[in-house]
């Protein structure tokens, strides 16, 4: 999925990508289009701050395409020298998943939850 070569494989498991050298893992499923989500932390300094940002990073692979990943920024922590800290982030909905946010609300300044500890 990383350069959308297509070849020929049988056999389920990691192997390398005879284009690009990639290790990837085949999985043999009748799915041709399938979505993923991730999230990883950058952390950082800014203005005497200590910032964690949280991100999120959805990738939808296509059969004989490249992955298409997109990245949307979901909050950070601006932590001072003396240990307090804010919580800027977007919006949660309501629902049984932890990870639900309105993604088009802005950022802005939260009351610290479970779901910004989980996700940093």
């Amino acid at each position: 999925m990383k350069c959308g070569h297509e070849w020929k494989e049988e056999r389920n498991g990691t192997h390398l990508c005879p284009e690009c050298g990639s290790i990837i893992e085949i999985k043999d499923t009748k799915e041709r289009v399938i979505h993923d989500k991730s999230y990883f932390n950058v952390i950082t300094t800014k203005g005497g701050y200590q910032v964690v940002r949280m991100f999120l990073m959805i990738v939808e692979m296509r059969k004989g395409m490249k992955a298409e990943p997109a990245f949307l920024e979901i909050g950070s922590y601006w932590i001072g020298n003396k240990g307090n800290k804010t919580v800027i982030g977007l919006q949660r909905t309501l629902g049984i998943y932890v990870d639900s946010f309105a993604f088009g609300s802005p950022l802005e300044i939260r009351n610290d939850n479970d779901a910004y500890h989980h996700i940093a």
